[in-house]
């Protein structure tokens, strides 16, 4: 992600206010943003309640033929009315390690309920093309998984992400803690209603189109000269803009920027060579303002 900061004008404005030159960071459409594809969620449920009290490991195997990024695991909640088990998802590669660490799902954190599962957001993960498998642990007969080996219970619906994903077996174990592959096979592909994961992945690179060579004179005194040129992006995921920063305040958005104002207010009043090394340091610029409205719009916020 690129974080474009710019300089306040007037400064005098912003110290009259704080007593303090802040650093806002702007994030904008026309610098380098993350591209954000849609997420797609792996498996969705097919049924809202389930079917069985099974307190072992259940599996999800799949394979993904592209780097894909897991951001979110979640844990099926049959009748959607929390938890009163602790159920474990984590994902691990066909050699049985860990390679999406396990998160927990409790009564008192359950997690987001989306459609027939509780999701959870987890620090992103890029898995290479290979063999993986989803674990989930822990259920009860409070908290029932659902079993498509069952009385005709059906399978969870899957998504490939456009053919990213194949999806295989779902293998289970009798044991009751998270770690390793389950060890006995059940062919059906999407057998359990037990886990789930959000991922992306971005197969097209973007389109970066750069002026042709310019030639500039430089002043009479100088050796070099500023040089600007436009420099056009394109994608086909659009931009994504967060919406957290850390040690900032989100303030909005204006004119299709995102705004973000440092927590980190430092003792004394910085100098504009002190604020604009702490913006480098997070990787970006001194905001420069010279909008009235948007001067405005900071000033309101």
């Amino acid at each position: 992600m690129s974080i474009l900061q710019k300089r306040l004008t007037p400064v005098s404005l912003l110290l009259a206010k704080v007593n303090v030159l802040m650093i806002l960071i702007l994030l904008g459409s026309y610098v380098g943003l993350v591209a954000q594809c849609p997420h797609v969620t792996a498996y969705t449920g097919a049924s809202a309640v389930g079917n069985q009290s099974y307190n072992g490991q259940l599996g999800l195997s799949f394979s993904t033929n592209a780097n894909i990024t897991i951001d979110s695991l979640g844990a099926f909640d049959s009748g959607g009315d929390g938890f009163t088990s602790t159920i474990t998802v984590g994902i691990v590669n066909g050699a049985g390690t860990t390679v999406v660490n396990p998160i927990t799902f409790t009564s008192a954190q359950p997690g987001n309920l989306n459609g027939n599962f509780r999701m959870k957001s987890i620090v992103p993960v890029t898995l290479p093309a290979g063999n993986y498998t989803l674990v989930a642990v822990g259920f009860s007969a409070t908290d029932q998984n659902g079993n498509a080996n069952l009385g005709g219970f059906p399978t969870v619906v899957t998504n490939t992400g456009g053919g990213i994903i194949t999806f295989g077996s779902s293998p289970y174990s009798a044991t009751t803690t998270f770690g390793g592959l389950p060890a006995s096979p059940y062919a059906t592909v999407g057998g359990y209603h037990s886990g789930t994961f959000t991922f992306v992945s971005d197969l097209q690179p973007p389109v970066i189109v750069c002026p042709s060579d310019i030639t500039m004179a430089a002043d009479l005194d100088r050796c070099s000269a500023v040089v600007c040129f436009p420099v056009t992006a394109t994608d086909n995921c659009a931009p994504y803009l967060p919406v957290t920063l850390p040690n900032h305040t989100y303030i909005g958005t204006y004119n299709g920027h995102t705004y973000f104002r440092s927590n980190l207010i430092p003792a004394g009043i910085l100098s504009w060579e002190q604020a604009n090394a702490a913006s480098v340091s997070l990787g970006g610029h001194l905001l420069s303002v010279t909008d009235q409205n948007e001067q405005t719009f900071l000033n309101n916020n």
